[in-house]
């Protein structure tokens, strides 16, 4: 059973000088793993500039987003190519 959205920011939030919980983007690759999205570097940059801040984090509602638009994203993917083995990087360049 793969881990909710939630559960994968949860594990790797931590809290921040205000109290509130957000995920580090030195993290962000490893989150997304967890996740079960397999994601070059080059997607998880384009990620980073689009749903990190300024001070390098993702909060929740961000990382939520980014989520839901990797999901999509690989959903396109498996519907156009059933061979999917579950990398994603020159199509994901172009959509994100």
């Amino acid at each position: 059973m793969s881990p909710t959205t939630q559960q994968v920011f949860d594990k790797y939030a931590e809290s921040q000088a205000d109290g509130s919980p957000s995920v580090k983007i030195s993290k962000l690759g490893e989150a997304f793993a967890n996740a079960g999205y397999s994601v070059s570097k080059e997607v998880l940059s384009r990620v980073i500039l689009r749903y990190g801040d300024r001070k390098g984090h993702l909060w929740l509602g961000k990382f939520i987003s980014a989520a839901v638009r990797l999901e999509s994203q690989f959903c396109k993917i498996k519907t156009k190519n059933t061979n999917f083995s579950g990398g994603i990087g020159g199509f994901l360049n172009i959509s994100f």
